[in-house]
Formats: C-alpha cells, sequence, structure tokens
C-alpha cells in the first residue's frame, strides 16, 4: 500500500480530521450549592439556599480546526403563510358576499371587489405553492452539498508536522 504524503511539507504521518476532532473536545458536569444567613436590622433571621448543575464542552484550537461541516438549516417557503390566510379570509367572506349578498341584496362594485379578493385569494395560495416547491428544492440542494461536504471530510487527514489539513 503506498502511503500518502502531505502536499505541503511531504511527510506521511497524518491523523484522520474526525479523530482530532472528537480527541480534542471534552464535556465536564459540576454540581454546586450554597448557603448563606443574615440578620435584618429588626433582629429576624434570613436563611437561603442554592444549587445548580455546570456543564461544560471545551476544545482545543487544533480540534476546532478539524470541525465537521455543518448541518444547513431548513428555511423558507413558509414566510409569506400569514399572508395567505388573510387574504384567504378576505377571499372566503367574498365568496360569501357574491353568493348570499349582504342583507339580500349586491352592488356591482361590491361583486367587482369581492370577484377581486376571491381571485387574490386563489393568487395567494398558488404563490404559497411555488415558494414551497422552491424552498423544499433549494433545501435538497443544500442537503445534496452537506452530504458530500460530509463524505470528503471523512477522507480528510492533517498531517502531524505541519498541521495541513488534505484530502488524498
Amino acid at each position: 500500500m503506498a502511503s500518502v504524503k502531505c502536499p505541503n511539507c511531504g511527510s506521511t504521518e497524518w491523523k484522520q480530521a474526525r479523530m482530532v476532532y472528537e480527541d480534542g473536545r471534552s464535556f465536564s458536569e459540576g454540581k454546586t450549592s450554597g448557603m448563606a444567613m443574615g440578620f435584618g436590622s429588626d433582629g429576624s433571621t434570613i436563611v437561603g439556599s442554592t444549587s445548580g448543575t455546570i456543564r461544560r464542552i471545551s476544545q482545543t484550537e487544533l480540534s476546532s480546526r478539524c470541525s465537521p461541516p455543518i448541518r444547513p438549516e431548513k428555511e423558507g417557503g413558509r414566510l409569506f403563510a400569514p399572508l395567505v390566510v388573510a387574504i384567504l379570509m378576505a377571499g372566503s367572506a367574498s365568496f360569501k358576499y357574491l353568493i348570499y349578498g349582504m342583507n339580500g341584496s349586491r352592488s356591482v362594485i361590491g361583486s367587482v371587489i369581492a370577484i377581486f379578493f376571491v381571485f387574490l385569494s386563489i393568487c395567494g395560495v398558488v404563490l404559497q405553492v411555488g415558494l414551497y416547491k422552491a424552498s423544499e428544492n433549494e433545501n435538497a440542494q443544500k442537503m445534496k452539498k452537506y452530504w458530500q461536504r460530509l463524505l470528503e471530510y471523512d477522507r480528510t487527514r492533517i498531517c502531524t508536522r505541519c498541521g495541513t489539513l488534505y484530502v488524498p
């Protein structure tokens, strides 16, 4: 098996980046408690106590350099949801006006406005579906890139002589 050399210094001594990352992190937890006693100006005694848990993650600088890629957050597509709900409510009220009228009568201007709001609510739903589909496609592309970076990260090495990160 041929050894892979560091592209910077030519050394064959290396470690897996994932191992350096894990080895450089430490988790610690501690419990603390305290008690206090005091006297008031009127001669009363005041007693208090407290307790808590402290959790900490420490990481070396080298471990930080060897961190894995960050998983992307899902985003987008739901930005206009409140607006679409408001338009749908206006559209349904307008549709009711078209069917039943107001106090048994319908005006031409009222009907035009009602038709406009029904049309606007249909457009809002179409817009929301389109935005949702576009954001799902964008999120799928981000996840694909993330998995590719993760596969590359699994092959990443760090030279123990000069500290260069490289993929053989």
